[in-house]
């Protein structure tokens, strides 16, 4: 031993094992010991009030939207080229590149064995998908097993994207087969939604 170790009684040795086998201990009683005697956390402490709201971004481009209505009963025997129905036109202008959603309502009657056919037109094209066909409804008028051609309800949706900006005259046009088709009570509205 050095005269420095004799006066203090411990070795360097013996100090620097001692030192780690109290971290070791101190490990082992924090890893080992601690959970099993029930150190607990305490309770949650209250939240903090709310930061302030961001600033709200910028509203989107608005849509556009149009609608006509007609309870006028016509009639058709067109059967070389589609015609306007009379009543349902209207226009839209768009200032963005759009969507354009057109719903169509009638109430409609062919002759016996006629077929009405409609379409949406969107300015000089036709709106998807293209022409439709209203089936007549056969119905029992009298309830005597006597079936008759009778007034129905239909209702179809077209579409047209992307359409560019501009003004438009949207339109649903009709043309008969083997007679003559009335239509009365009908709506044509039509929306246009930027294309995002």
């Amino acid at each position: 031993m050095s005269p420095e170790e004799k006066s203090t009684g411990v070795s360097m040795t013996m100090f620097i094992a001692g030192i780690l086998i109290a971290i070791i201990a101190s490990v082992l009683v924090s890893t080992l010991v601690a959970p099993q005697i029930g150190l607990v956390q305490g309770p949650k402490g209250d939240t903090g009030p709310q930061g302030p709201q961001g600033a709200i971004g910028p509203a989107g481009p608005a849509g556009v939207f149009g609608s006509a209505a007609s309870n006028d009963t016509i009639s058709t025997t067109e059967t070389m080229q589609f015609i306007d129905v009379e009543g349902m036109s209207l226009t839209l202008t768009l200032n963005d590149t759009s969507h354009i959603l057109i719903f169509f309502s009638c109430e409609a009657w062919p002759d016996y064995d006629a077929t009405i056919v409609i379409r949406a037109m969107v300015g000089d094209t036709i709106a998807s998908p293209g022409q439709v066909y209203l089936v007549p409804t056969v119905w029992d008028f009298s309830e005597t097993d006597i079936y008759t051609l009778w007034w129905g309800s239909y209702t179809y949706n077209f579409h047209q994207t992307p359409v560019d900006p501009g003004t438009y005259t949207i339109k649903i046009q009709w043309i008969i087969s083997g007679g003559q088709g009335d239509m009365s009570f009908r709506t044509l509205t039509a929306m246009a939604l930027p294309v995002p």
